[in-house]
């Protein structure tokens, strides 16, 4: 499967004596988010390694959780100041001998301890790959399951997307992955033509899939991906893609790499999806890519990216589902693997969702991402998704000849099936029944709100309509953690509910966004802030008003555009005021800010700030951080051409009591 893509992350701590630290380990197995984050709480400043089904603490000897009844002390502890590392698991099961031992192991990567970096060999087969060590984030989480996470309230199914789900034919999809075991299918082996040539005459022979090939060149031989396109209906210009690679690798390619789990599991159900969703007709245009090349690094993906760039589609680009190895399970837990980076994080809820209400998975997420066909997508700053069994370690079969059909689980394969299945319907527009869920009429959206130690806000959501209205509220931080809330407003009623109130779940920190969805267009939404810690003249609160995005049927605000005015920024006498800007597309986009004072004169551009924005999340900075060692008052435009932006102005007085303004979208020429 994969290119090795290898990473080591060291922690080294100093001034510390032989024996002050212990090696601890707390289970946490669906333990729930709360007790989790108590758990945190408690270990205080320690460094933790959060691990799937398992909390790794590094605790001084006199620490009170050392006595705790959850607490495992490992055997092994280090003699001296200790150093762990973070070893990105691909083509290695087994790791050599090194001096220092394995401490445990989860989401693709292994933990380890060494009293220095470890020199690991990496070689599998015909592959040998370097190994490159990197300094440790402090409180790491390499990989989470899903019930130790906030949720969305459970939803019963809808009647549309369960009637696609239902449609996931296992044995058909099995009877697939037979056929792709019976060619060698090595990249530079000729029945990898035959293969090719299969998944092309499949395709063709879906009604309303058009079907077309993809050729580039690896180490002087010509090969190929095949892209099976459904046009969308409604929305052709809409693109999502469904990928998956067909070429195998083992530990004797020239003679035999039947590669049924990896990853004829993942081309067939390029198959069976494509048939499902070929006949439903998608409102969006689906795209089914069969790579070539990702054994030898990710050819395949990284030549269609580079083509989509070449050609100027990226924004059509909307989002990227890749499956590798989804067929088996080493024990009789169904679970499967999640993996994106970061700024891609909220789809991680998507399939969540998808996973409980249709399916009988086990989801378990990692923010790490490495060695598949999500990578070239999510480097070029697309929302890609890999979709992996958890079990992928311990697969006896992996990149050998005993890759085989044999191997498969149904009931494994088919929970991934019907995961995606009730996906892709979110993204071709055909989860229009609702179900217990509600179809999204207007969308509104709140730039930033306060959950923190000294600032808390109220959102307030008006419904002036004839009759009751659901809405669903989800807060989003710059670091891509997100969690919702839904209630319902009474005629002509309004909810006014704290933060706290609205989201239990989510820590005190950093502001964030709210989205507020509605399944009526008769809301209206706006927020109070007030300085909860209190001041000379009490809380003061300040009010800001939502910002309405684009969409069909609503008139969108007139304080939305490319370029947002920020007009007035005090700095002056150590005055406070920072912008706030909303991406309000649904892509990462760059938004750059150029600074002028009251003359009209350019005190400085920044365009890192804003490098890589994510839709819905915001971005707040200090203007003091902007123009540093600046004395004069601002004022600010913020723009990323062709892209839709909102945002709010704070100014905080001498008692930080803050005041919120919106930005004003203002015509290309505006600048002084």
């Amino acid at each position: 499967m994969k290119r090795i893509f290898w990473f080591l992350l060291a922690f080294c701590p100093l001034g510390l004596a032989a024996g002050d630290w212990r090696y601890v380990v707390f289970p946490i197995d669906a333990v729930g988010p709360a007790p989790l984050t108590a758990l945190k709480q408690d270990l205080g400043n320690a460094l933790w390694v959060e691990a799937e089904k398992q909390l790794l603490a590094v605790l001084p000897s006199d620490h009170a959780l050392l006595d705790d009844a959850r607490a495992r002390v490992l055997a092994h502890q280090p003699d001296s100041p200790h150093q762990l590392y973070l070893v990105q698991l691909n083509h290695t099961r087994h790791l050599s001998p090194f001096d220092g031992h394995e401490v445990l192991r989860a989401g693709r990567i292994a933990v380890v301890h060494a009293p220095q970096a470890p020199k690991i060999s990496a070689d599998h087969g015909d592959h040998g790959h370097p190994l490159t060590v990197l300094p440790v984030r402090k409180n790491e989480v390499i990989a989470f399951q899903a019930a130790n996470r906030p949720r969305r309230a459970h939803k019963a199914p809808a009647k549309s997307v369960q009637a696609l789900v239902d449609q996931v034919d296992v044995q058909r999809w099995l009877g697939d992955v037979t056929t792709l075991a019976e060619w060698n299918r090595y990249s530079f082996d000729s029945d990898l033509v035959e293969a090719r040539d299969w998944l092309v005459s499949q395709f063709d022979a879906i009604p309303n899939v058009s079907v077309t090939t993809q050729s580039f060149n690896l180490n002087g031989t010509a090969l190929d991906n095949v892209i099976a396109t459904i046009t969308g209906s409604e929305q052709p210009d809409v693109w999502y893609i469904i990928g998956a690679h067909y070429d195998s690798i083992s530990q004797r390619p020239t003679v035999s790499a039947p590669g049924a789990e990896d990853n004829g599991s993942g081309t067939a159900a390029l198959l069976e999806l494509a048939r499902i969703f070929a006949a439903a007709g998608p409102k969006t245009s689906l795209m089914f890519i069969a790579y070539s090349g990702e054994e030898q690094g990710l050819h395949g993906s990284r030549a269609h990216v580079d083509q989509l760039i070449a050609d100027g589609d990226q924004s059509k680009l909307r989002g990227v589902m890749t499956m590798d190895m989804i067929g088996y399970t080493g024990d009789e837990e169904l679970d499967v693997l999640l993996e994106t980076a970061s700024f891609a994080g909220e789809s991680i809820e998507t399939y969540r969702t998808a996973a409980e209400t249709y399916t009988d998975l086990v989801v378990v997420s990692s923010l790490n991402p490495f060695g598949s066909d999500h990578i070239p997508y999510l480097d070029a700053g697309f929302q890609a998704l890999l979709v992996i069994e958890n079990d992928y370690n311990q697969y006896p079969g992996y990149h050998r000849d005993t890759d085989v059909v044999a191997n498969l689980n149904a009931a494994m394969g088919g929970g991934i099936l019907r995961m995606n299945t009730a996906v892709l319907a979110q993204w071709a527009g055909l989860a229009d029944d609702t179900g217990g869920d509600f179809t999204v009429a207007k969308t509104l959206v709140l730039p930033w709100v306060s959950k923190g130690d000294r600032f808390e806000s109220t959102v307030v959501v008006n419904n002036t309509g004839s009759k009751a209205t659901q809405v669903r509220l989800t807060a989003r931080r710059a670091d891509g953690s997100s969690t919702t809330a839904e209630r319902s407003i009474v005629a002509n009623g309004f909810l006014a509910e704290t933060t706290s109130d609205l989201f239990p779940e989510l820590t005190r920190g950093p502001g964030f966004t709210v989205t507020v969805e509605a399944d009526q267009i008769t809301v209206e939404s706006r927020w109070i802030t007030n300085n909860i810690a209190d001041t000379a003249s009490g809380a003061s609160p300040s009010q800001g008003t939502a910002l309405t995005p684009p969409q069909t049927g609503v008139s969108a605000s007139s304080d939305i555009g490319d370029r947002l005015l920020f007009g007035y920024l005090p700095v002056a006498g150590g005055s406070i005021s920072a912008p706030v800007v909303v991406n309000l597309g649904d892509r990462n986009i760059d938004v750059t800010f150029d600074i002028y004072n009251s003359a009209g004169q350019l005190l400085g551009t920044d365009t890192l700030i804003g490098a890589n924005l994510a839709p819905r999340q915001p971005l707040a900075v200090l203007t003091s951080a902007l123009v540093p060692n600046n004395a004069e008052d601002v004022q600010i435009i913020a723009h990323s051409a062709g892209n839709q932006l909102g945002g709010v102005v704070f100014v905080f007085n001498s008692l930080g009591e803050p005041a919120i303004g919106t930005a004003t979208a203002v015509s290309g020429d505006a600048a002084p």
